[in-house]
């Protein structure tokens, strides 16, 4: 399941974790004597044997730490898992049912009828993930200051974090959001991010005193991993905490950009480009593409307050943020 789910979440803190879920058409009273007995039987199962569990989770932790250190080599990290396409085949006990048409939509619905003569059914059961995005695990991540929403969201989660005391100059990848399409109505009071795609740009870049420094070399450090990460389905981006980046500030008045495209026209490769373009966008977008080729454009603008760093720098002094 998703990041937001429990069955998705715990995973990521290295937890075990059981959905339970109570067959919506039987008796109500015998979907709470079933889960009453499952979780008396679950309670027991860890009775039998604590020791395992704890030394399991512990075991976790560790891999998890020790996957953050890494090698030369960066391990690859899922984003975002999907179900195979393989399924296996189990026999399903179901109630029966028959086909009706709605009165409201004309379109058919099933409507169920339970009794003790339903025979079960075989059905295919898609269940073995399968990674569908993945990333090469970072040594960690650097926040700008100034994006106190990102740092509550990482303290809440319990994640280690460090402010570096000097500016620090080091080589990072930055990861720039392009072509964002905001979804048509709030979700969960949120308008999220419905697509985008993302270039990743391997650069040397100074970061200032107060930055914050989220190091991989720790348990929860996935979680890290899943919010900052675009393409990751719960991530901030995706739910619309960072779309102030994609807010431009400056601009450019038109007569003076005319007269800088009257310039550029003089290049044959842009003129090029412009000739195969011209006919497609709208006057809007025309304003943007030349505004773009600008020496004053923004190129900050859809750049992420945070940089993925992938080797650590020796000069990387930082002090643990301590939590009231």
């Amino acid at each position: 399941a998703a990041p937001r789910y429990s069955t998705g979440y715990f995973t990521l803190r290295n937890r075990i974790s059981i959905l339970v879920e109570m067959y919506a058409y039987a008796p109500f009273e015998d979907r709470v004597k079933a889960n009453y007995a499952f979780l008396v039987e679950l309670l027991r199962e860890v009775a039998r044997a604590p020791e395992a569990l704890h030394r399991a989770v512990a075991e976790a932790d560790t891999a998890e730490i020790t996957r953050g250190r890494g090698s030369a080599e960066p391990s690859e990290v899922v984003l975002r898992w999907k179900t195979s396409e393989h399924p296996d085949r189990i026999s399903f006990p179901v109630c029966g049912w028959t086909k009706e048409v709605s009165t409201a939509t004309g379109h058919e619905y099933a409507r169920y009828h339970c009794s003790d003569e339903d025979e079960p059914i075989e059905v295919p059961w898609y269940h073995r993930p399968e990674a569908q995005i993945s990333v090469a695990r970072p040594k960690g991540y650097l926040l700008l200051p100034g994006w106190p929403m990102i740092e509550s969201r990482l303290i809440e989660h319990g994640l280690q974090l460090f402010r570096i005391g000097r500016d620090v100059k080091l080589s990072a990848e930055s990861i720039h959001v392009e072509k964002p399409r905001l979804a048509g109505n709030s979700y969960q009071g949120q308008v999220r991010l419905e697509d985008f795609s993302t270039e990743r740009k391997k650069e040397t870049r100074t970061f200032p005193v107060g930055s914050l420094w989220i190091p991989a070399n720790q348990p929860d450090f996935e979680i890290a991993v899943q919010l900052l990460e675009p393409e990751a389905p719960d991530s901030l981006l995706q739910w619309g905490y960072l779309h102030s980046v994609f807010e431009r500030k400056e601009y450019i008045g038109q007569a003076e950009l005319e007269l800088l495209i009257r310039e550029m026209l003089k290049d044959p490769e842009i003129a090029r480009k412009w000739d195969e373009v011209k006919q497609k966008i709208t006057p809007g977008e025309a304003y943007l593409w030349w505004y773009s080729r600008t020496p004053y454009w923004d190129s900050t603008i859809g750049e992420l307050p945070y940089a993925r760093v992938m080797s650590i720098p020796s000069n990387l002094l930082t002090e643990k943020l301590e939590l009231d």
